[in-house]
């Protein structure tokens, strides 16, 4: 900081000894700039864009200010602010990809995905491989698949998580949000290979077994309705495995237990369900009955 001061020290004096030397102005500006004295920087910036308009040094210089603006904006959730900076800074170096890039961010965090899918695009079209752009884009249309999700626009909603999955193919997130929405067009074979690339990339992913247990669930009650226990028992015990803690799974299990009269196995599994939940009535009312069972069976012997 103190270096800083001498310097602005320096920059003063020489500006008062020769007010015409605009790149006095300029090194001041940067001075400032490093120091987060943003206004001040700008305000030195208009001193010299006055002397000379054209002069492309201090366009350039006003928007790299402009743009940290915009980013201390952001930061404080000031987004109108922000995005009056990077505008500003844009119409000063519109060839500028981080400019276009940093509006694209701020964008998503005000919900405008379809806008900050265009800025992103205007970073990448000067940049085609740009990475930061990249990523910005994919927040953006992964977030616009959410929304797209929940009013029940599916086919909107795959088409934005395509484009994020191909932006960013190691984000794990975009592959869980397109199970999701394949679970709720019924396509419950392409939700598995969705959370199994989640999964691929985070093995412990616990969003993606959640999700992935939930299937096999599903999976596992039709399989209960075709009478075909053996392959809804393994489903089930898998998704135990990937989700030890839902409770409605090993009720379920339980169930087909009792239908193959295994009461102990049965007993067994409703009481580890218990342990997750033991205030749930419906698994102490599968306990009671499966109790009555076995002894109804024992009674027999």
């Amino acid at each position: 900081a103190a270096k800083y001061q001498q310097s602005l020290y320096y920059f003063f004096m020489a500006i008062q000894l020769n007010p015409g030397e605009k790149i006095f102005y300029i090194n001041k500006a940067i001075v400032l700039h490093s120091m987060r004295r943003f206004d001040e920087s700008i305000a030195t910036l208009n001193i010299v864009i006055d002397m000379d308009r054209l002069w492309d040094k201090a366009l350039k210089l006003k928007a790299t200010v402009l743009n940290s603006v915009g980013i201390r904006e952001t930061v404080n959730m000031n987004y109108e602010k922000a995005l009056a900076a990077f505008d500003q800074a844009i119409s000063l170096d519109p060839n500028n990809k981080l400019l276009h890039a940093n509006k694209a961010g701020t964008l998503v965090r005000v919900d405008r995905f379809i806008e900050a899918i265009d800025s992103a695009n205007k970073a990448l079209h000067i940049v085609p491989e740009y990475r930061f752009a990249r990523i910005q884009k994919s927040l953006a249309a992964n977030q616009h698949a959410v929304v797209s999700t929940q009013k029940n626009e599916l086919d909107d909603a795959n088409l934005y998580l395509a484009l994020a999955i191909q932006l960013n193919p190691s984000e794990k997130l975009y592959y869980v949000n397109k199970a999701i929405v394949h679970i709720k067009q019924e396509q419950l074979n392409e939700a598995l290979y969705y959370l199994e690339m989640a999964l691929t990339i985070d093995k412990n992913y616990s969003n993606a077994k959640q999700y992935k247990a939930i299937i096999l669930n599903c999976s596992a009650l039709k399989d209960m309705k075709l009478k075909s226990f053996d392959e809804a028992l393994a489903k089930l015990n898998r998704a135990i495995q990937l989700n030890p803690s839902n409770q409605m799974i090993r009720l379920n299990k339980a169930d087909i237990l009792l239908m193959l009269k295994r009461y102990e196995a049965a007993i067994n599994e409703i009481e580890s369900a218990l342990q997750l939940d033991p205030n749930s009535e419906k698994a102490k009312e599968k306990l009671i009955r499966a109790q009555c069972e076995r002894l109804k069976h024992s009674s027999y012997i």
